[in-house]
């Protein structure tokens, strides 16, 4: 299990804004989508996904979704760095066991 993953590609370096600017401006004919392609730093096959609207999330790398909501980890982790506090730190799979126990009382 990775603990420190380092980013190695420049894959998605733009934001959802930028990407929804140049989409807006190409579809108003302000601009090509050549040009939004060097004005907003985004390749023109991205651009085209998304004005063709093959994307569904825009925003996220991959085909998998999140098993739990942001709400959910919020709360794990703040779990995570009370018992860190503590000094009773929990090991990978104890925090495992943790999340099941969660998923478990929330019905999920």
């Amino acid at each position: 299990m990775v603990r420190r993953y380092v980013k190695k590609s420049d894959r998605q370096v733009w934001n959802v804004g930028r990407i929804t600017e140049a989409v807006d401006d190409i579809r108003t004919n302000k601009i090509s989508l050549r040009a939004a392609e060097t004005k907003y730093g985004i390749p023109h096959p991205t651009i085209r996904c998304h004005l063709m609207g093959l994307v569904k999330r825009p925003g996220r790398l991959g085909r998998f979704q999140a098993a739990h909501s942001d709400e959910f980890e919020t709360e794990l982790v703040s779990y995570i760095l009370d018992m860190q506090q503590r000094f009773y730190g929990l090991t990978s799979s104890q925090v495992r066991s943790i999340v099941y126990e969660l998923a478990e009382k929330r019905d999920i």
